[in-house]
């Protein structure tokens, strides 16, 4: 749903298949890329990015880290995983991150962001053809994206996941290398979803205001 690091990837491995698809975000470009968030990314989802054409900047320029240190009544215990474990982290503050993946999302990829939308809701997530109605920045009007499918990636504070708990269906995670899961009813095979208002393949996004 939104650009945050979970989003942004989903979408640009969309775009990389051919899929049209529209991340809806809150914050303005340059407020996500400046938000203080977190700066440690473990070694799998570094290396799912990789994968997917997106750490060329984060493998280039973050350090890595292969310790962590515990103190304890006065004393230092250091724990040096990456020789237990073999696997360690890289350190790049979470803007950065962010940064890199607008990029390639967006400008390297074509997908689309609308930023600054308020008051998103989820329609008809049970049919063939979901909306996702929004509040524009601009005109103060609201908007509706028919899509094909709708992904989650949007935080635990999201529409996604509020939409989730009223409805009292199960909440199927997502992770930054792998994908957003519509939230379904429990069963053994999820329905799963790709995208903030992902389309089949040749099928745009349909935005319209709304009734009223």
């Amino acid at each position: 749903m939104s650009a945050g690091p979970a989003g942004l990837t989903v979408g640009s491995i969309l775009r990389a298949a051919g899929v049209e698809c529209l991340a809806l975000e809150a914050g303005s470009r340059e407020f996500i890329e400046r938000r203080p968030r977190a700066g440690v990314t473990e070694e799998g989802a570094v290396r799912g990015l990789e994968r997917r054409g997106l750490a060329r900047d984060l493998l280039e320029r973050a350090e890595l880290h292969s310790a962590c240190e515990f103190r304890f009544h006065g004393e230092r215990y250091r724990s040096p995983y990456r020789k237990l474990t073999g696997s360690h982290h890289w350190i790049r503050p979470q803007p950065l991150l962010v940064t890199d993946l607008v990029r390639a999302y967006a400008d390297v990829r074509g997908g689309q962001i609308r930023f600054g939308v308020r008051e998103v809701r989820l329609h008809d997530m049970d049919g063939d053809r979901p909306s996702v109605p929004y509040t524009c920045p601009e005109t103060g009007g609201r908007q509706v994206v028919e899509c094909s499918f709708v992904a989650g990636c949007d935080g635990a504070r999201g529409a996604t996941r509020a939409r989730c708990r009223r409805s009292g269906r199960v909440w199927r995670g997502t992770t930054t290398a792998s994908a957003g899961r519509r939230c379904s009813p429990r069963r053994r095979r999820p329905v799963t979803a790709w995208s903030s208002a992902a389309t089949r393949t040749g099928s745009p996004a349909r935005c319209r205001a709304a009734p009223g």
